[in-house]
């Protein structure tokens, strides 16, 4: 949520603005804010996850062609 990366098209029908940069994910588990810099990760049985900043860059890298 930094706004430099493409909303993705999985996440739009999960997700409503509750506050100025603030969103409500919902989840299988129950409703989540996310703040800005988090991240929402969807991992290979559809459930989503919220990473802080630092856990997403130690567990992930950006792919390039």
């Amino acid at each position: 949520m930094d706004g430099n990366y493409p909303f993705p098209d999985w996440l739009k029908d999960r997700v409503a603005v509750v506050e100025e940069n603030i969103l409500r994910l919902d989840t299988h588990s129950g409703s989540v804010l996310i703040k800005p810099g988090q991240w929402v990760v969807k991992d290979s049985s559809d459930n989503l996850h919220v990473l802080e900043p630092e856990e997403f860059h130690k567990s992930y890298k950006l792919l390039t062609d």
